[in-house]
């Protein structure tokens, strides 16, 4: 009976309906794909400016208001004073975090710590006074870890430690926002997108 009335279906509708089928067949895989991506980031995602009693939603804005920070650093010429309100909002995530009793030597905590020391520092070299803001950085700035802030790397420091083993030139890799205004050689630019064909691709784990 089936067979029957395929063949009584003309070809042009019998084509249009299998990719009709194909068609909700996916769609309802997408759907079952969103509803869980949606079902987790409703559970784990944090709405700024909630109560959280989740330790790791803390750390993450933590993570990002001292890097907003950090970012300042790399003008060549930063604007003295400038992020109070970033500087402000992360000491807030700070206090959050110390008080809830998570723990202060995570990483972004530490970070956040060593962040404002850098700030503080760079001002003082400055000979910039910050006001009001220096009282309230003060008791949250750490440099004892020196893992936040910034670096000024020359084009010297970043070939010598690119020439040793593949780990020390990783590992001293920098988000560079400032470039000397030299040309680049157009032969380094080739050679530099022929080396880029090698890396591995999603299928060649």
């Amino acid at each position: 009976m089936r067979k029957l009335i395929i063949f009584l279906i003309p070809v042009g509708l019998r084509r249009r309906l299998i990719q009709l089928q194909v068609r909700l067949r996916q769609d309802k895989q997408l759907l079952k794909m969103f509803l869980y991506d949606a079902v987790r980031y409703y559970r784990f995602h944090y709405r700024r400016g909630c109560e959280t009693s989740h330790p790791e939603h803390l750390q993450a804005m933590m993570i990002m208001e001292a890097h907003a920070v950090e970012k300042g650093f790399c003008f060549p010429e930063p604007r003295l004073g400038y992020g109070a309100t970033r500087i402000r909002q992360l000491i807030e995530f700070m206090k959050q975090y110390k008080d809830a009793g998570f723990d202060c030597e995570h990483f972004a905590f530490r970070n956040a710590q060593s962040v404002l020391m850098a700030y503080l520092k760079h001002h003082e070299e400055k000979q910039h006074d910050l006001g009001e803001i220096r009282k309230e950085i003060f008791p949250w700035a750490d440099g004892a870890g020196d893992i936040g802030g910034y670096k000024q790397l020359s084009r010297e420091d970043v070939l010598e430690q690119a020439s040793g083993s593949f780990e020390s030139c990783a590992m001293s890799r920098y988000s560079v926002r400032n470039f000397s205004t030299n040309p680049v050689p157009e032969e380094l630019i080739q050679d530099a997108v022929r080396i880029a064909q090698k890396s591995p691709s999603v299928c060649n784990r």
